[in-house]
């Protein structure tokens, strides 16, 4: 037996698909994207040890161990990020920037991740 959940999902993965088939013949997937959820990149920062408390401009995971930011200008933006974060006791093992996807398109046009 199917649940009512279950098959919401499927009622949302199957509507997402026909509107980006319909959407990506008529636009490139990054202009799709962009115009969807916007041109921002993530910065994700991986820390050694776990984030002692919030961080000015950033999200901080659950594990405290990963905090990011949306930006518009990588390169303007990301110096003060990092001092931002430094300045916060965070200890940078690695930074990872990377443009907004299809994940992101899902939640903004369905509110929820697909695992929910």
């Amino acid at each position: 037996m199917i649940s009512t959940k279950t098959q919401i999902k499927s009622s949302h993965i199957e509507l997402l698909y026909h509107i980006s088939r319909e959407l990506s013949s008529r636009l490139d997937l990054r202009e799709l994207i962009e115009r969807t959820v916007g041109g921002e990149r993530w910065v994700s920062l991986s820390l050694s040890r776990p984030a002692s408390g919030r961080v000015d401009g950033f999200d901080v995971h659950e594990d405290g161990r990963r905090i990011e930011a949306r930006v518009a200008d990588v390169g303007a933006e990301l110096p003060g990020l990092i001092e931002r974060a430094r300045l916060a006791g965070c200890a940078i093992d690695d930074v990872e920037v990377r443009r907004q996807g299809l994940h992101e398109v899902f939640l903004h046009l369905t509110g929820r991740d697909l695992r929910e």
